[in-house]
């Protein structure tokens, strides 16, 4: 059934995401329930190597490349949670959460934008995880913070290591759960995407380019979703589960 969409004047319709039983490290779950996930929507032939790691200067965007058992490369990035590219004096930043496949840069050619914990993101996160349990640093790669004795003493600084720490940990954040919750972190850098945060919860899954498509499945099946663009939301829908 086609989604309704209306016009957002004053309020959301509140529902409940708790889950008491959530563990206290959200990666020990997160881990586990993905280590297994194929990686067949992304066209890899497992097992991979963690083969190029990409740090640009242009306010935070990372990428990688993996070689996959057939030498076949595979690129992916991400922007910085913080907003795309470098900041514009009196301009809001813009938030793009979302993981490009086929490039090492999301403006580079080839680059495709897909959703949040959707197959690509799910997929690419297992094959990760994978990866780094058969690397030799897997210690130092799976710590949320940089312990730099350890990366000192094992003479990784330089070693492109790094750019492969902070794309990974920044993947994973979008499996990760806390305080009972479901669902993704929007970004810290924008007060209305936090706002929506604080009042709805976590959201389920984040799509769209330019404007941002928030969905929120509700406990009967039905999906809400928010449409945010630039700092307003501009519209809402609910999608009615298909009755069986």
């Amino acid at each position: 059934m086609k989604s309704l969409l209306f016009p957002v004047v004053c309020s959301f319709v509140v529902f409940a995401v708790a889950n008491a039983d959530e563990k206290k490290d959200p990666r020990v779950s997160a881990r586990a329930k993905y280590a297994k996930q194929a990686g067949d929507v992304l066209n890899i032939v497992e097992p991979v190597k963690l083969s190029r790691g990409f740090g640009w200067k242009d306010g935070g965007t990372v990428g990688i490349e993996l070689l996959d058992t057939k030498g076949k490369k595979h690129s992916f990035s991400l922007y910085s949670p913080g907003g795309a590219g470098l900041p514009v004096e009196n301009k809001p930043p813009k938030i793009i959460p979302n993981l490009f496949i086929g490039a090492a840069h999301p403006k580079d050619q080839g680059a495709k934008m897909v959703a949040v914990r959707g197959p690509e993101e799910s997929a690419l996160y297992g094959v990760l995880l994978r990866a780094i349990d058969q690397h030799p640093e897997k210690e130092a790669l799976l710590a949320k913070e940089i312990d730099e004795k350890l990366w000192t003493d094992r003479k990784l600084w330089g070693t492109g290591l790094l750019d492969f720490h902070t794309f990974f940990h920044r993947l994973e954040s979008h499996f990760l759960k806390a305080d009972g919750e479901r669902g993704v972190n929007l970004p810290d850098g924008d007060p209305l995407l936090q706002a929506i945060q604080k009042r709805l919860g976590r959201p389920d899954r984040v799509t769209g380019s330019g404007r941002m498509f928030i969905h929120y499945d509700l406990e009967n099946g039905d999906t809400l979703t928010l449409i945010v663009s630039g700092r307003e939301i501009i519209g809402a829908g609910i999608e009615h589960a298909k009755k069986k």
